[in-house]
Formats: structure tokens, C-alpha cells, sequence
């Protein structure tokens, strides 16, 4: 069992593919069937609503600013105790950069600050900062390697 597992893996992998192009906006909306609290009867659902828009502006033929907001709603109740549904919000900003060095070569640069809260109290605590870097090497037109480093402040 054990290598048919990794045989599957091993092809999944040889067979993965990344897109080639950048959403500029993108909406979703989850909602999951009730779910059980551990040692009471009620039930609760977790909604969430995910908004995402991207403006790409072109500097030259090397460089792409890239700017764009994103925000996030997570509604769900925690405690069968208490009254009413917790928010739980997200909301973001894009600020990056993607740059062509060579053929072979391109990077992009993000900084990524954000607010997570129920928007009740906002305070420091709630501010979150990312930096994002993903570095892009072509090899080939059919072989591309990507890698990068992610920090949050989360």
C-alpha cells in the first residue's frame, strides 16, 4: 500500500501544473452544513465570504506594480452558550512589485498589511504585517522552478 501511495504522490507531481496568468478579482463564498459542539446538542454553521481585486499597473517592460485590496468574513458561533454569531474579519491591502531580470530570471516583491478583527475594538494587536518574496526560474518553456519566503507578523 505503502508504494502505491507513493507511486500516486510521485505522479501527481510529475503531472502539476502552475497557472500563467493573475486573477485581477475574484469572489467566493463557503457555507458548511451544521456542525456538532462536543457535549451539547445545538449546532452551528461557518459561513465565510472571501473578496479579492488586483490592479496591475505596468510600469515598463521589466516592471509591474502591483496594488490591490482584499477582504474576508469568517461568521461562525464558537460557544453554544453564548448568544449570537462571532465575525471574524480580514481586511488588506496589495502593495508589490514583480520584476523581470532576465529571460530566465523574475521575482515578485509583496508587502502585505492587514487588519484581523471583529471591527468591535480595533487596537494594535489586531494590525498584521507580511512580506512576501517568489522567485521564478525558467529552465525551459516546459520547466519552470518557483520558491520564495513568506513572514507574517500573525
Amino acid at each position: 500500500m505503502k508504494y502505491i501511495l507513493n507511486l500516486f504522490i510521485g505522479l501527481a507531481l510529475i503531472t502539476a501544473k502552475a497557472q500563467n496568468y493573475m486573477d485581477i478579482g475574484s469572489i467566493s463564498y463557503a457555507n458548511t452544513p451544521s456542525n456538532k459542539y462536543e457535549n451539547n446538542p445545538e449546532q452551528t454553521r461557518v459561513e465565510e465570504l472571501d473578496l479579492k481585486l488586483i490592479f496591475p499597473v505596468v510600469i515598463n517592460e521589466k516592471n509591474v506594480l502591483l496594488t490591490g485590496l482584499y477582504a474576508n468574513r469568517v461568521q461562525v458561533k464558537f460557544d453554544p452558550d453564548i448568544s449570537g454569531n462571532t465575525n471574524l474579519n480580514t481586511i488588506g491591502l496589495l502593495l508589490g512589485l514583480n520584476q523581470t531580470y532576465s529571460k530566465k530570471w523574475s521575482a515578485t516583491y509583496m508587502v502585505l498589511p492587514k487588519i484581523s478583527s471583529d471591527l468591535n475594538e480595533l487596537s494594535g494587536k489586531d494590525f498584521q504585517l507580511a512580506l512576501l518574496s517568489l522567485f521564478n526560474y525558467t529552465k525551459r518553456s516546459d520547466l519552470k522552478y518557483k520558491f520564495g519566503l513568506y513572514a507574517n507578523t500573525e
